[in-house]
C-alpha cells in the first residue's frame, strides 16, 4: 500500500499500536504501522503476564478469543496470602460477561495473535 492511500499512520508496534491498527483495520480505515525499532516486535520476552475480561472481549472481536484461549489460562481470581493465612480474594470474573474471566497470556503472544492479524489482512 502506498501512503498515498493511508488514512492513519499507527506509530508504535507495541499492545496498543497493534490492537489500535487491528480496529481501525475492522472498520475499514486504511492505516500502516511504524515503529524506530520494527525488527523487536513482537516482544519474545514476558513485560505483562495476563489481560482482564475486557481486553479478552477486544480479541474477541477482532477474530483472536479461540486462539488466546487455546494459547492462555484463564484465571477467574487469586488469593493474597501472608504468613500462611489468606488475606484476602479478588476475583477477576466480570458479572454478565461472555467471557470466563481473565487470561493469563504473555504479552509476546498477544502481540503476535495482533501482528500476525494484520499481516493476514495486508497492514505492513
Amino acid at each position: 500500500m502506498g501512503t498515498d492511500q493511508l488514512e492513519v499512520v499507527v506509530v508504535g508496534n507495541g499492545p496498543v499500536g497493534l490492537t489500535l491498527a487491528n480496529v481501525l483495520v475492522n472498520h475499514g480505515v486504511r492505516c500502516r504501522v511504524l515503529s524506530k525499532e520494527p525488527e523487536q516486535r513482537p516482544v519474545w520476552e514476558s513485560r505483562a503476564e495476563g489481560v482482564h475480561v475486557r481486553t479478552v472481549a477486544l480479541l474477541a472481536r477482532l477474530g483472536l478469543y479461540e486462539r488466546a484461549a487455546a494459547e492462555g489460562r484463564p484465571a477467574h481470581g487469586f488469593t493474597l496470602h501472608s504468613k500462611q493465612e489468606i488475606i484476602a480474594r479478588i476475583p477477576l470474573d466480570v458479572p454478565g460477561s461472555l467471557y470466563p474471566g481473565a487470561l493469563i497470556l504473555e504479552q509476546s503472544k498477544i502481540e503476535r495473535m495482533l501482528a500476525d492479524r494484520l499481516v493476514s489482512r495486508g497492514i505492513e
